[in-house]
């Protein structure tokens, strides 16, 4: 993954923490980590890092309908 696609994820899921931290919802930050997630999951790669990107993809997903 690249470092910029990385950051973007670990700025959302900062702010995802906070609202969360704040028992707030947010559906603009909730479309937001959708779109990351599905960016892991139109990437196509083999193996174990492939697993790995499914994997972040669902967390994404989660964070985001809590947000909802």
């Amino acid at each position: 993954l690249q470092k910029s696609f990385m950051d973007e994820v670990t700025a959302a899921l900062d702010s995802a923490a906070s609202k969360r931290q704040e028992g707030g919802r947010d559906r603009k930050l909730a479309k937001r980590l959708k779109s990351l997630a599905a960016k892991l999951d139109s990437d196509s790669s083999d193996g174990i890092t492939s697993s790995r990107k499914a994997a972040l993809a669902g967390t994404l997903n989660g964070i985001a309908a809590a947000l909802r």
